[in-house]
């Protein structure tokens, strides 16, 4: 792993009166952009340094942050009670930090498995707020059939317990075929092993309606997605690219890899970061 880039830290009120922790990385006096990263399932920003570093080599500015019951914000460990706080979340990071830059400067925001489908909903929801939207691996689908008993349990239990915790059944050796970024992954104290029924359910919910509603996504696009993932099905990323309606799109899909398209090992991550760049250069002036 690359070496941390500078970072301040604060916290931030959500409206529901949730304290959100936020990690910002600088680049330089003249960014071009601004980036707000949003993580996923059960992980945690800090995770997400060596992509910071990559942007504020291209002057870019990164803010990134624990999402409510996540990291080191508040709220229940591993649950949300309605998936749309999430995009609401993301829509207060955006406006806090609009007053404190140049309102020229283009914001884009970047999520990666759930925090893919965060960014994806939020386009749909408030696509007009941002220059450009980047989509890592995301949770449009889980990798395999849920049993319909399953399903009814967690349905059953996100109405009468709703913050009742289960594994979360994220197998940490199909996150990446790099060894270092599977250990370090085990061993963070800060990623959590359980989910809530209530986020569970509101994540299958959420996905079906912004599958449905992929034609309302307008914004400039960028989905990247692993094309051996056993965690999401990448089949529903590339239905879902079918249907966007927006005339400046890109999907690329990644044979062979697995879920943290950016965590690869270096061999196989050298592309999607090569995607990524050609993708900034072109969006960001």
């Amino acid at each position: 792993m690359s070496a941390s880039p500078s970072q301040s830290t604060e916290t931030m009120i959500a409206k529901d009166g949730t304290p959100l922790f936020i990690r910002h990385f600088p680049a330089g006096s003249a960014p071009r952009a601004c980036m707000v990263i949003v993580h996923g399932l059960c992980e945690h920003s800090g995770r997400y340094e060596q992509m910071a570093e990559f942007l504020n080599k291209r002057d870019i500015r990164v803010t990134a942050y624990d999402q409510r019951g996540h990291g080191q914000s508040s709220g229940p460990r591993g649950h949300v009670q309605d998936f749309d706080r999430l995009t609401d979340d993301l829509m207060q990071v955006i406006q806090k930090y609009r007053q404190q830059m140049d309102e020229n400067l283009p914001v884009l925001i970047l999520g990666h498995s759930m925090g893919g489908l965060v960014v994806l909903r939020f386009a749909q929801r408030f696509g007009h707020t941002v220059s450009g939207v980047i989509a890592s691996s995301p949770a449009l689908a889980p990798a395999v059939s849920i049993p319909p008993v399953k399903a009814a349990l967690a349905r059953l239990m996100s109405r009468i317990r709703p913050q009742l915790t289960f594994d979360n059944q994220l197998a940490p050796e199909h996150i990446s075929h790099d060894d270092s970024v599977v250990q370090a992954y085990i061993s963070d104290p800060l990623v959590l092993g359980r989910v809530s029924a209530r986020l569970f359910t509101e994540m299958l919910k959420t996905m079906d309606q912004t599958r449905q509603d992929a034609a309302m996504i307008s914004v400039p696009l960028l989905l990247q997605a692993a094309g051996d993932d056993r965690l999401v099905n990448p089949d529903a990323s590339r239905k879902f690219f079918e249907h966007i309606e927006s005339s400046d799109k890109t999907l690329h899909v990644y044979p062979g890899l697995f879920h943290e398209i950016y965590n690869e090992e270096p061999s196989l991550r050298q592309q999607v970061l090569a995607d990524l760049e050609t993708w900034l250069e072109s969006h960001v002036r």
